[in-house]
């Protein structure tokens, strides 16, 4: 059996196989992230893989970064640039510290470091701010902000007892929200950080941004021919090795 990205319109008609001949169900294609110019940024197996939102791609999906390391967790900044979560792949016959998530920035051919310690990035909106994960003193992941270009106005959001996972931001930019997945549950706080506003038990996602679940298709991508093919890489990515590996 073999696990696809799927493109659906907002009233949840019109499925659209967006990729093809992927990983089986046991590593499955995850985090779809959308573009502007409908460009689907995804991780399929330890790689970030690129694909077209109306599905022409299928079959041929782009693989955009691979190496010895982890890509997981795409978002596209503002600039047009894609951070990912990148981890480094630890060595079974030299156990260790668990290797930490840095979140990095592929721009121009290349990845580079963008936030240390630092996991599941999401930027708002208005591509102002950046969400993300990093671990306390306490060894506990919460959820930090900070402006766009990953060093200013850095924000503690959460501090709670038990780990926060995927921070998602609300349409208009004002909540956050996260899963405590020791509680199986969503929680929505201000985005400038302070009291709960709202709690969801026995939810697994938050469903605040347009990719929640799952792919949500552009409205104006709903009938006839899309001009952003998948063959049309983006400038800021395109580069003449059609790859890039890192150790």
């Amino acid at each position: 059996m073999r696990s696809r990205l799927h493109s659906y319109l907002p009233d949840g008609s019109g499925d659209i196989a967006i990729t093809a001949d992927g990983p089986t169900v046991y590593s499955p294609d995850l985090d779809p992230a959308v573009a502007p110019d409908g460009t689907v940024a995804f991780a399929r197996g330890t790689a970030i893989t690129l694909a077209a939102l109306d599905g022409s791609s299928a079959g041929r999906e782009y693989t955009l970064y691979s190496g010895n390391t982890d890509a997981r967790h795409p978002a596209w900044a503002a600039d047009g640039s894609l951070l990912f979560e990148r981890t480094a792949v630890q060595n079974p016959g030299n156990p260790g510290p668990t290797p930490q998530p840095d979140v990095y920035r592929f721009a121009n051919g290349a990845a580079t470091l963008f936030l240390a310690n630092a996991a599941q990035p999401a930027v708002s909106p208005d591509g102002n701010r950046i969400a993300f994960l990093r671990t306390d003193s306490r060894g506990i992941k919460q959820v930090f902000t900070a402006g766009a270009n990953g060093v200013s106005s850095l924000t503690q959001i959460t501090h709670g007892d038990t780990d926060a996972t995927e921070p998602s931001w609300s349409p208009d930019g004002s909540t956050l929200a996260y899963v405590m997945p020791t509680w199986n549950e969503v929680i929505e706080v201000p985005a400038a950080g302070g009291a709960r506003r709202r709690q969801h038990p026995e939810r697994r996602r938050p469903g605040l941004a347009a990719e929640s679940a799952a792919v949500a298709r552009h409205p104006d991508r709903r009938s006839g021919s899309d001009p952003h093919r998948h063959r049309r890489l983006p400038a800021r990515l395109r580069r003449p090795q059609h790859r890039r590996s890192v150790p």
